[in-house]
């Protein structure tokens, strides 16, 4: 960050315009999200390329992604568009099956945002209605 210049440069695959970009915390993977609602996953060793092929594409929302997370065991992803009702996915890492449960009868309305709480034990969603909602992951028993 001293320098200020771009270390790798790589073209998306699939791409048009990106809107957002995540990195794993363990540093292995990175997400990319797409004005057309697509997310790539690439891996970080991976992007040595001018064009390189992403491990996964994730085509499930159809509008602009406005938000990307990892949790901080990299073993979930959660994927949203603020542009849309419920336009949330999230996925498992590294077998990338989409929970498609998920959410089931609630109406979130324009989700804004998605976090992890630090030992994944809680995800946070908020919304354009200025509500919050918090899940308990029951998969995760360190809290």
């Amino acid at each position: 960050m001293s320098t200020f210049k771009a270390l790798s440069k790589f073209h998306d695959q699939g791409c048009v315009t990106a809107s957002r970009i995540e990195t794993s915390a363990c540093g292995r993977l990175l997400a990319t999200g797409s004005g057309e609602g697509i997310v790539n996953v690439y891996e970080m060793s991976n992007l040595t390329s001018l064009y390189p092929m992403p491990l996964k594409t994730i085509p499930h929302l159809k509008t602009k992604i406005t938000s990307i997370k990892f949790n901080g065991t990299s073993e979930i992803l959660a994927i949203s568009s603020g542009y849309y009702p419920n336009a949330i996915k999230i996925l498992q890492l590294p077998s990338y099956h989409v929970f498609y449960n998920f959410p089931s009868n609630l109406n979130l309305y324009q989700v804004q945002n998605v976090s992890f709480s630090p030992n994944t034990g809680y995800m946070g969603i908020s919304n354009n209605k200025g509500r919050a909602f918090l899940y308990r992951l029951k998969h995760y028993k360190n809290y």
